[in-house]
């Protein structure tokens, strides 16, 4: 090697590099015999990348339908959240319509009532006896302050109903009903509504509830999943077939091949086999080609007599001649072309 191809090396051609060869690289000197490969390695078969794409496709199938439970349990602690005071001004109401319709007189405690705005109001306070250690009652002011020497009670129908109570209840009671009155409260509406609103916030409920941004968020996440996984298959699959593919060994520009039937009815012409006639002169034959009479139509084909034969009339007709009706044309059979 010269100096300058060092320094610039360039490309050689096949010539060139047999004169860099040595002399053991030649065939004289080579082991052609010893050193020659026995062995034969069986190629194995490509694997297909179906499993892959099921993998792939039942990994985004269980992404959507996680990403529908996850949006639809969502929906329903908004919807929860979102219906929580409503509901409370529905039982509010409710409650309102019940002491309306009781006269004031509560389930929950017979000594209270409610206000138009739901706030309960009493004259009893329960505390511990500073002089027995017992719980006893006492009565309270408008303002839910016990006085300082109020009176002792064991039990709460003990203790005396204030004046400021029944004067603040019965006004309150009148209020209510006023308010019910003029404003034609439904109850069975408001319970209806009560029942669809706390069903709206219900993970059953919403799982079943299609709407456009869960499904495009279901889709879309399954859809990313199964072409992302899909990446990573066919990089993990063209890996494993690396030692079984053989499409890259066929890599020059100017490769031949052995031509493919295919190829040889496009690049030459066709002769038809003996008894046969054609326009194209022959030269030499490369090969026979059997032809299937698939999608030819049938042809028409002229009968002959197969024996010779004297009619009535005395007139011979002979072997191979043409089989005539009685107007004199010729007859035909529609036979498949061979």
């Amino acid at each position: 090697m010269s100096l300058r191809d060092f320094i610039f090396p360039r490309d050689k051609s096949a010539w060139d590099k047999m004169q860099d060869q040595s002399k053991l690289d030649s065939t004289r000197y080579r082991d052609v015999h010893g050193t020659q490969q026995i062995e034969r390695g069986k190629l194995q078969k490509k694997i297909k990348p179906t499993s892959r794409i099921i993998l792939a496709a039942i990994a985004g199938i269980i992404v959507a339908i996680g990403v529908w439970f996850l949006f639809s349990g969502l929906s329903a602690g908004f919807s929860n959240f979102s219906n929580k005071s409503t509901v409370k001004q529905i039982d509010q109401k409710l409650a309102i319509i019940d002491v309306a319709e009781k006269g004031g007189v509560s389930d929950e405690d017979p000594y209270s009532f409610l206000d138009i705005k739901g706030n309960r109001h009493t004259y009893i306070m329960q505390t511990q006896s500073a002089k027995t250690n017992s719980v006893v009652y006492k009565q309270t002011n408008e303002r839910g302050l016990i006085a300082s020497r109020a009176a002792e009670y064991s039990s709460k129908a003990d203790v005396p109903v204030p004046a400021w109570y029944t004067e603040w209840k019965a006004r309150s009671i009148k209020e209510i009903q006023d308010d019910v009155k003029n404003n034609n409260y439904d109850k069975e509406k408001l319970k209806a509504s009560k029942e669809r609103l706390e069903k709206e916030g219900s993970f059953g409920e919403e799982i079943s509830n299609l709407t456009l941004l869960k499904l495009m968020a279901t889709l879309g996440s399954g859809l990313l999943t199964f072409f992302a996984l899909y990446a990573v298959f066919m990089k993990n699959l063209s890996a494993q077939n690396l030692l079984a593919d053989t499409s890259d060994i066929n890599q020059y520009e100017n490769d031949q091949h052995i031509q493919l039937p295919e190829e040889v009815h496009r690049n030459y012409d066709w002769f038809p086999d003996v008894g046969a006639h054609s326009a194209v002169s022959v030269s030499s034959m490369i090969s026979h080609t059997a032809l299937s009479n698939k999608g030819i139509k049938k042809i028409d084909l002229a009968r002959r007599h197969k024996k010779d034969f004297v009619d009535e009339d005395g007139e011979v007709t002979y072997k191979g001649d043409y089989v005539v009706d009685e107007n004199g044309d010729i007859e035909f059979d529609r036979v498949e072309f061979r």
